[in-house]
């Protein structure tokens, strides 16, 4: 719209519309151009007669200026007209209450309705009800400001199809209507919810691929340990040792010999009837006890001290 009036303006400065002097030098010119070399008396009459004719010439000038500025008017208006109306971008007109004053023929198709039914329609009735205290919120700080404001929105096309908006819009200088232009990023917002997704998915395969790979470790665990040779004398008086000696409860050895053995956290749980958190807690106190940092060390401890023997 600032483009509009700049252009505007420039036009007017190109048809300066003449003033009166120069208007009346004109005029007179003309009336001795018409009336030749014939003398005039200096009576009364005849100098009134001079300045009606003079008069006469001025306002047929000054029909003639405003018959052209008429013109050119039109001529602006029409082209204005169509680059309002086919313009690439969505442009409405709402008042302070949110009402459509005037839309062109790119918001109409936007929105998926005739013109004719959107002029006095309330804009809030397109925007998804989620999104519709932001959307007055928007409208005030539009009249509230001087400055364009922005902000994105969910509208319902006819058919409740979806449809992300970017809109911006500024406060006419009257105070009582703003402008507003509207910008389809739904194509964009789909590609970087199409794009997260993927991620997520990459994430999660990854996740799988290093749950996978502990897995085969745990199995590579148990397989040598049933290859190696078995302690002498009695498996449990041994276990029982070791319990006694890092002070680990009967609860807590329970949930040692499971997780060695390569049940996740669910899996104990379910086996002891206890809740995951329990899980965690016991194997938090284990590996504090017994000063190990990570499930694969452990594994690696229960397998050095011949603790997993004891199940096999």
């Amino acid at each position: 719209m600032a483009i509009k009036k700049g252009s505007q303006r420039a036009d007017k400065k190109c048809t300066p519309l003449v003033d009166s002097a120069e208007r009346r030098r004109s005029a007179e010119m003309l009336l001795g151009a018409r009336s030749g070399s014939k003398p005039r008396s200096r009576d009364v009459a005849d100098r009134i007669l001079h300045e009606l004719e003079l008069h006469q010439i001025e306002l047929e000038m000054q029909n003639s200026e405003l018959n052209k500025a008429r013109d050119d008017m039109g001529a602006m208006l029409e082209k204005y007209t169509d680059l309002f109306e086919f313009a690439p971008v969505s442009y409405f007109t709402l008042d302070r209450e949110g009402t459509i004053c005037s839309v062109n023929l790119t918001g109409a198709s936007l929105l998926g309705t005739e013109r004719s039914r959107l002029n006095g329609r309330r804009f809030e009735h397109f925007v998804e009800a989620s999104d519709r205290s932001a959307f007055a919120t928007f409208l005030e700080n539009v009249f509230a400001s001087s400055t364009k404001e922005t902000c994105e929105l969910v509208l319902l096309k006819e058919g409740n199809f979806q449809l992300f908006v970017q809109i911006a819009a500024t406060s006419a200088e009257s105070g009582r209507e703003c402008r507003v232009t509207l910008f389809d990023i739904t194509d964009r917002k789909r590609a970087v919810a199409s794009l997260r997704k993927e991620a997520a998915i990459e994430a999660l395969l990854k996740m799988g691929e290093a749950a996978e790979m502990l897995r085969k470790a745990g199995v590579a665990a148990l397989d040598g340990l049933n290859s190696t040779p078995k302690p002498d004398g009695p498996v449990s008086s041994a276990f029982s040792s070791f319990k006694a000696t890092n002070k680990i409860s009967q609860r807590e050895s329970e949930v040692l010999q499971l997780l060695v053995e390569g049940n996740c956290t669910k899996e104990v749980a379910s086996h002891l009837n206890i809740s995951d958190k329990t899980v965690e807690s016991h194997r938090i106190n284990l590996m504090k006890k017994l000063e190990i940092t990570s499930m694969v060390n452990l594994v690696k401890f229960a397998i050095r001290e011949g603790i997993t023997s004891h199940l096999v």
